[in-house]
């Protein structure tokens, strides 16, 4: 196969492993319940599988496939995981904490969750929350330096697993990438992550909790594109 249509491949299936991601978190959240590590639920670390396999399978197809390739799942989760807490440890808030939020969908009453997923103060004591982000009362998630040092924790964070991500590339495929190759597949995730944040705070759809694919799909895409790309440089 012409490595010129690489990136494609590879960013189909990024949006694929985008949209899967958070359904696959949810079903390994009915499966493994109750184990947490670093305050997150494993549902979660293992949802970054989808990104890993996706990328394996895009790496089968367009190269000779080797069983090395799958290699690429292990520093994928690193990646994933680093990135996670990136933001637990910057108490990054979510992008809607900071627009404008009716009485329905107020911080004080939900459990933000990790995945998007919420549930009502009710049922919090009937089950337990994963939360990401502590809610904050409106006025403390309206402070422009929470708001800035919010987008910065998505900026690194997306950073961050991008370039992990990239590590991953020439111990699954034996090809080494150029230092202009990190640094666009870096950047690229750095840019995209910090985009979707200041997007989904202003666009109520973006930001919904059950939409968090919006984020996962366009970074996924992304970043598995330029891999693709640096294949053939």
């Amino acid at each position: 196969m012409s490595m010129v249509r690489a990136p494609a491949v590879f960013g189909v299936a990024g949006i694929a492993s985008g949209f899967l991601t958070p359904h696959l978190s949810e079903a390994l959240r009915v499966i493994l319940p109750d184990w947490v590590i670093i305050d997150v639920p494993i549902s979660m670390w293992l949802a970054g599988i989808a990104f890993g396999a996706a990328l394996a399978g895009a790496l089968a197809y367009c190269l000779r496939y080797q069983p090395r390739q799958w290699l690429i799942i292990p520093v994928v989760l690193a990646g994933w995981s680093c990135a996670v807490q990136v933001c637990l440890w910057s108490g990054a808030g979510e992008p809607k904490s900071y627009s404008q939020l009716s009485g329905s969908s107020a911080p004080a009453d939900r459990c933000q969750q990790l995945d998007g997923a919420g549930t009502s103060a009710a049922d919090v004591s009937k089950s337990q929350c994963f939360e990401l982000f502590s809610a904050q009362a409106s006025d403390d998630a309206a402070a422009p330096n929470r708001y800035w040092r919010s987008l910065s924790a998505y900026l690194v964070a997306g950073a961050i697993g991008a370039l992990i991500t990239a590590f991953g590339v020439p111990l699954a495929t034996r090809h080494p990438l150029s230092r202009r190759s990190y640094a666009v597949i870096t950047l690229t995730g750095a840019l995209v992550a910090a985009a979707w944040f200041v997007l989904a705070g202003a666009i109520a759809f973006l930001g919904a909790d059950q939409h968090w694919y919006a984020l996962f799909a366009p970074w996924q895409a992304a970043v598995a594109a330029v891999i693709g790309r640096s294949l053939r440089t």
